[in-house]
């Protein structure tokens, strides 16, 4: 659902939902090479970046777990995408359950909600937080102006693009 985002849009006939599902293929075969990229640093980039032995094993076994899981999910969703490229019948009952408007609000609702709880939850970091660590203050107060910022960017261009 989350790279949808990005390609959604209303198709009229099942060649623009197979162009959707293409660009969608696109994004996935991006996030692959992202993590395949995330496991390479975690292996030739921290060594260097960190000298230091105690934290060096923790980030290489961090970057490298989640790299390796991006890249499997993505490879995941390549498959699925290339499987449902290929088959007439499974592309258009796909397009039917992408077009159904109750599925439609239910992300909807579900993006909304998840949205309001992050702001909640920034909101108190920033708040509590803030007694206690200055980092970790900014790095909240940071990711709340982001959070607003790109919700007013997106709002504006899903206004003109819809």
């Amino acid at each position: 659902m989350s790279l949808q985002i990005f390609t959604a849009h209303k198709s009229e006939n099942l060649e623009d939902f197979r162009a959707q599902k293409q660009g969608e293929l696109q994004l996935t075969v991006f996030t692959l090479i992202l993590g395949v990229a995330t496991v390479l640093f975690a292996l030739l980039g921290v060594p260097r970046i960190l000298p230091e032995e105690g934290h060096q094993s923790f980030y290489m076994g961090f970057y490298s777990g989640v790299g390796c899981c991006v890249a499997v999910i993505s490879l995941i969703g390549i498959v699925n995408l290339r499987r449902l490229l290929r088959d007439d019948a499974a592309l258009k009952r796909e397009r039917t359950k992408a077009m159904d408007e109750r599925n439609q609000q239910i992300n909807h609702y579900a993006l909304q909600a998840a949205g309001f709880c992050l702001s909640f939850l920034l909101y108190a970091g920033v708040l509590v937080v803030g007694l206690f660590n200055p980092t970790l203050f900014w790095f909240c107060f940071a990711a709340a102006m982001c959070y607003s910022v790109l919700t007013v960017v997106f709002r504006a261009y899903f206004t003109h693009k819809l």
